[in-house]
């Protein structure tokens, strides 16, 4: 018998019934799995294992895995197709928890709830993370912070792949993904807080461009090819129903979505400028969000350029083979000494795979030790099994692979180029670079010194720049408090010069200049 439906949490057991894809029975138990290749079966990381009954093996699992792991029953969920009853069990791996996206919230044994104050949840909604606060509106203080995966990367890890799956037919599916995550977060906050779900009658989120799209179940026809033509950048303040569905816990809320500036830079870059003083300040600065798509802003109160880079999930463990979230057990540090690693994991977990600090430090080591070219060929004997960083519970071996590499070269060559085309095309001296602001979860972390060693960042500058967190979330809890109006953010938006990258010969050129190390 098929187990009742419920979530299938990480680590645990469920049967699933002959003649099911193994994929979409488990999002309909309520859990996405991480499926950066789009369920095209190249990728790897929606895997799940077999512990009771047979599933056919795949060409993609045959090219993925070893034989041993093939016999240990390992397989792709987005290619795999019961012929029987079968168990599985979801590896840990895939639990998701990403602290850093998170605001401050006050010490929870200061709170009180006032009775004549009004509350509001401010959200974050990122490519691979969701962020909310629950905020006391009239006193600015943060009662609470939530994080969750966006389990809309079942159909794809960056924005592109996301754009043609709503274009194919899957638009009411993602959008759906996005509004069962929101729904659980703000019921998490509100359960934890009581008294608070009455009084809650605002929310502001801010969001790429596409992600508000498929939030609101726009039309995504506009996103993917140039000229481009967003159904809006938002800036418009809505009933909760209409963003949320009718199950929304807010019914008589309303919901404010931050303006964005292009179809590339959205509303969270928009809250980043306000966040960081960008608007306001006679120094230049810039500021970049190292997310998937390395948005960047670079300018002053007089004048701001805008640009967004395709970096794509990799420097997020999006498309590595053992990449993950900052999740406990993700390795976040190593040290490379004689040849072998040393690493240091999130909670001092046993290690369940890689993030991007670790990420990070790995490639720096592994450049300073001269374990990989300029070009970033691995030596031998690592250049077919990859490096080994550690095992897991099971015995695995944790690992950089030549391919895992070469994602990672790609991802920084982008940033970096996109930064240098920046500064090269506003006509703005890198020399009046007051300061760098490195947004989002991976540069909350993020070592400058040792960015600079792989060349994500420029060394002249990396010692002007300061990690400044989510700003995303941060701007959505500065419009609900009252420290910046809408009309600010829309001003904000309005006064930016936006360089596209994509056909810039400039930008060409540096990315094919950075990708060596």
């Amino acid at each position: 018998m098929p187990a009742a439906p419920g979530r299938i949490g990480p680590g645990s057991t469920a049967d699933l019934p002959c003649g099911c894809r193994v994929h979409d029975y488990i999002q309909s138990q309520g859990t996405a799995l991480a499926m950066p290749c789009g369920g095209k079966g190249m990728c790897g990381k929606c895997r799940v294992r077999v512990v009771r009954g047979r599933l056919p093996v795949t060409p993609e699992d045959k090219r993925i895995f070893s034989e041993a792991q093939l016999a240990q029953g390992w397989r792709l969920a987005c290619k795999a197709v019961t012929r029987e009853a079968v168990e599985i069990v979801v590896p840990v791996q895939e639990q998701q928890g990403f602290s850093a996206l998170a605001a401050e919230a006050a010490d929870e044994g200061a709170l009180s709830l006032a009775a004549d104050h009004d509350y509001g949840l401010a959200v974050d909604i990122g490519t691979t993370t969701l962020a909310a606060a629950l905020v006391d509106c009239t006193d600015g203080k943060i009662l609470a912070t939530a994080t969750a995966v966006n389990s809309q990367r079942s159909f794809g890890a960056d924005v592109v792949s996301r754009i043609g799956a709503a274009c194919h037919g899957k638009g009411k599916a993602l959008q759906k993904a996005v509004r069962r995550d929101l729904t659980r977060l703000m019921k998490q906050l509100l359960k934890d807080h009581p008294g608070t779900a009455a009084r809650c009658r605002q929310m502001a989120i801010a969001a790429n461009t596409t992600m508000l799209h498929l939030l609101m179940g726009w039309p995504c026809d506009g996103l993917g090819d140039w000229p481009f033509h967003p159904v809006s950048l938002g800036g418009k303040t809505y009933r909760a129903q209409e963003v949320l569905g009718p199950q929304s816990p807010l019914a008589d809320a309303t919901v404010t979505l931050l303006p964005g500036m292009s179809t590339y830079v959205g509303a969270d870059i928009t809250a980043g400028i306000w966040q960081c003083g960008l608007a306001s300040s006679d120094d230049v600065s810039l500021f970049v969000d190292l997310g998937t798509n390395g948005e960047m802003v670079l300018g002053n109160k007089d004048q701001r350029f805008i640009a967004s880079a395709p970096a794509g999930p990799a420097l997020e463990g999006g498309k590595l083979t053992w990449g993950t979230g900052s999740v406990p057990g993700a390795i976040c540090g190593v040290r490379i000494e004689r040849g072998r690693a040393k690493v240091r994991t999130i909670d001092h977990a046993v290690p369940v795979g890689i993030c991007g600090t670790g990420i990070l430090e790995a490639m720096a080591g592994l450049v300073r030790e001269g374990l990989v070219d300029e070009t970033g060929k691995l030596v031998e004997p690592y250049f077919h099994k990859g490096f080994p960083l550690a095992s897991t519970l099971d015995y695995q071996r944790i690992t950089l692979s030549q391919q895992d590499i070469r994602e990672i070269q790609m991802a920084k060559s982008a940033i970096r180029a996109g930064i240098e085309s920046l500064i090269e095309r506003s006509g703005i001296s890198r020399q009046r670079v007051h300061q760098v602001f490195l947004a989002g979860g991976f540069g909350y972390y993020l070592d400058p010194q040792k960015a600079a060693v792989i060349g994500l960042l420029p060394a002249d500058l990396a010692e002007r720049t300061t990690a400044v967190g989510n700003t995303s979330l941060k701007g959505a809890i500065g419009l609900l408090t009252g420290a910046v109006t809408l009309e600010e953010l829309q001003a904000i938006a309005a006064g930016v010069e936006e360089i596209v990258l994509g056909n810039d010969e400039a930008f060409q050129r540096l990315y094919i200049d950075y990708l060596n190390f």
